[in-house]
């Protein structure tokens, strides 16, 4: 589902179908540049619809004014948004196989939709933690710490998360099917997240990463870059480890996005390109200090930037 010529159109048709086999009835909504797939009242779903719209404008702007260029995603996009987080279980496991009890919201490279559900009734992201026994494979591109927006019941941070990940794997920022390190997919969502449309900025800073990041250094849980730059998965364990991972990697992103953009996008450019052999822990290693240099000097580079005060870090955008 959701692969190489299969239109909007035909996939969405397909996802409904998939949704009724298991007892999930979803309606679907146009806007510009997306198909939103609901089950929940048509009212949220045209909400939801022009905030996808909106932060797609801003993703675009954004990134071509830090110097990324950005293509147009080919066809409309395809979210599904379910009125029940028990809804959004089922069909994650129907649909990719894949556990997400710990998820408000996920991107799935392999359908290319992100499936999310109404942020209401059940524990904040905050309090949730990935299932340390869980069976079936835990779902990929997911925010574990989103912070619920007032309006309506949306997660507009999640949202936007989840969106971006969408996004960049549709405009040849990143591309499917390649290997990419966590810090970097990850570090790119976070580093575009916001609590709305209006306040998106690329390289602005983030008090909730921030903070994190500054706590993790602190209490000695940095994972030294030289390991790092070629995970391609956040540590294994609870809740606490994962958002450790993802501050630092809003860190590590940012700090290079500000210190070496060139670099960054040249990085990412020879990540996504179709001639690169399958990459691996080691090979992402070896690639990211090619082209950024010796690890050393960047670790230290990473830790005065942790130092900083809020104010003294510019933004981009």
């Amino acid at each position: 589902m959701g692969g190489v010529g299969v239109t909007p159109a035909g996939d969405a048709a397909r996802c409904v179908e998939l949704a009724s086999e298991i007892g999930l009835p979803l309606q679907v909504h146009r806007t510009d540049q997306f198909l939103v797939l609901s089950s929940a009242e048509d009212a949220w779903a045209s909400v939801t619809g022009r905030l996808l719209d909106r932060v797609y404008l801003r993703f675009y702007e954004q990134f071509s004014r830090a110097g990324f260029e950005p293509k147009p995603a080919p066809d409309k996009l395809i979210w599904v948004c379910f009125n029940s987080y028990g809804a959004l279980e089922a069909y994650a496991r129907a649909a990719d196989g894949a556990e997400v009890s710990w998820m408000d919201a996920y991107y799935s490279h392999r359908t290319n939709r992100v499936a999310t559900a109404v942020a209401v009734g059940r524990p904040t992201a905050q309090a949730k933690a990935r299932p340390s026994g869980s069976s079936g494979r835990i779902a990929a591109f997911g925010d574990p710490g989103g912070g619920q927006a007032a309006s309506g019941g949306l997660d507009i941070r999640t949202i936007i998360h989840e969106l971006t990940h969408q996004l960049a794997f549709n405009s040849g920022l990143q591309r499917r099917g390649a290997t990419y390190p966590f810090w970097l997919t990850e570090g790119l969502a976070t580093n575009f997240e916001a609590d709305s449309s209006e306040s998106i900025g690329l390289g602005r800073e983030d008090s909730r990463y921030r903070q994190r990041l500054i706590e993790v250094k602190a209490g000695g849980r940095l994972i030294p870059l030289e390991q790092f730059v070629g995970m391609t998965e956040y540590p294994a364990g609870q809740g606490p480890a994962t958002r450790d991972a993802y501050a630092q990697s809003w860190g590590v992103f940012h700090y290079l996005l500000e210190s070496q953009p060139c670099a960054l996008r040249k990085y990412m450019a020879e990540l996504s390109s179709v001639w690169l052999p399958k990459q691996n822990t080691e090979s992402l290693r070896r690639r990211f200090i090619a082209v950024f240099g010796p690890v050393k000097p960047l670790e230290e580079g990473f830790r005065r930037f942790i130092d900083r005060p809020y104010a003294a870090v510019g933004g981009t955008g």
